[in-house]
């Protein structure tokens, strides 16, 4: 376990410590991404200029970037600086220029990312593979061709940027799976891309567009493109051969185990309350997921030391974008403006074995934290918009018509009517 310098607050570039502390745990030249900095300040800033004017109808738009709607938050509360209890309360400050459409269609993608939530800690590691049905791929993914100027654009923005809108999502699952490539190859490549890289919104994302978490699929045609990136074809090398100027053939699916039948597993969302198996804590163990000011542990805690693990055992294999460590560290370096933080290149075994920590519960049975779960002095429970219930997670549909808008009630400040939320 070797511990790592604090990042100087002023002088700090990300690219630099990556350079100097983090080889090996990471892929690509040190490069932080060009739009989106790590940091709860950061963060504040984002939120406090969050604005939906015409989210409902621009939401769809992906290029150009200027007429886009997407609130590009999903860095920020992926990493736990802001959450979705943030943004929902966020939505009720509705001036002149926000509709009540607006704010329903934003508060339905709020909903849907607590559904990803819900449904990865109810199956698990069964969301590597179909839900619902299952598609074979190339052993050896197939590349797609970047001659196409919105697979290029795409690419360049989720390989820059480290964001994607949800459109552009869809159109870069549907055309990898159009080239006969495994879903999940392309999930992977989105995960070691994305600064919002989850397991749960990523693998939902993914199974919702190919089809095999769902009924239907998402076929891409150039109809889509000029309908949301208007401009865009006509400066594209094969505007005149374009490969998808028409539908795909249908993927041949074929059946998939069916994981909704496991039980309800209360463990899997983590404690109602604070797990306790000592007395005595000397720090907070934070997390990629949950490295904001507000984390439940950080929080209870004000005036422990706060302790992040940059875990060979885990980025050696993923071999991560370098962005995602850049950004974490931007994370760190603002933190340590405020508490005194330590920084350990090494494993969550060693450090577990030493010190007694309270860590804040992650809801993916993949993830570290949870592995060692029993090994922490104090877990606190993980911050849900909606209460985790014994409910079906087979659809968004069910899911939310079983757990009832009313679980929200715990919330603090809800001054919206819970009508205005349009459900499928």
């Amino acid at each position: 376990m070797k511990k790592l310098p604090i990042p100087e607050p002023g002088s700090f570039k990300s690219e630099q410590y990556l350079t100097e502390h983090l080889q090996g745990l990471f892929s690509g030249e040190p490069q932080a991404s060009e739009t989106f900095r790590g940091g709860q300040t950061q963060a504040n800033t984002v939120l406090e200029d969050l604005d939906l004017a015409g989210y409902a109808k621009k939401r769809y738009t992906a290029y150009p970037a200027s007429d886009r709607g997407a609130t590009a938050v999903s860095p920020y509360v992926n990493a736990g600086l802001i959450t979705l209890q943030q943004l929902w309360e966020k939505s009720d400050q509705v001036d002149g220029n926000i509709s009540t459409e607006d704010v329903a269609s934003y508060r339905n993608e709020l909903f849907w990312q607590e559904y990803a939530r819900h449904w990865l800690a109810r199956l698990g590691s069964a969301t590597n593979n179909g839900t619902k049905r299952e598609i074979d791929g190339n052993e050896v993914p197939v590349s797609l061709d970047r001659r196409m100027g919105c697979m290029d654009l795409m690419m360049a923005e989720l390989e820059d940027d480290g964001f994607l809108v949800n459109e552009s999502r869809l159109w870069l699952a549907s055309h990898w799976v159009a080239q006969g490539n495994r879903w999940q190859d392309g999930a992977d490549y989105f995960y070691k891309h994305l600064l919002d890289g989850s397991n749960a919104a990523n693998r939902l994302g993914w199974q919702w567009a190919t089809g095999v978490g769902s009924t239907k699929h998402y076929k891409l045609t150039r109809w889509h493109i000029e309908k949301r990136a208007q401009g865009l074809c006509a400066s594209c090398e094969l505007v005149t051969e374009c490969p998808i100027e028409r539908e795909s053939a249908d993927p041949k699916f074929g059946p998939a185990e069916d994981p909704f039948q496991v039980e309800f597993d209360s463990a899997a969302f983590g404690p109602a309350g604070v797990q306790a198996s000592s007395n005595d804590i000397d720090a907070v163990l934070l997390n990629p997921s949950s490295m904001g000011d507000s984390d439940p542990a950080l929080a209870a805690n004000p005036n422990m030391p706060c302790i992040f693990v940059f875990d060979e055992d885990s980025l050696v294999g993923q071999q991560l974008d370098a962005k995602r460590l850049c950004f974490w560290t931007e994370c760190l370096a603002d933190l340590a403006l405020r508490r005194t933080v330590e920084i350990y290149r090494g494993s969550y075994a060693e450090l577990l074995a030493d010190r007694a920590l309270a860590t804040t519960f992650v809801p993916d049975s993949e993830s570290l934290m949870q592995q060692h779960v029993g090994k922490f002095a104090h877990v606190y429970p993980a911050s849900w918009l909606v209460k985790p219930g014994d409910v079906s997670v087979k659809s968004f549909s069910a899911w939310a018509k079983a757990s009832n808008i009313a679980n929200l009630s715990h919330l603090t400040s809800l001054t919206s009517s819970l009508s205005d939320v349009q459900l499928p």
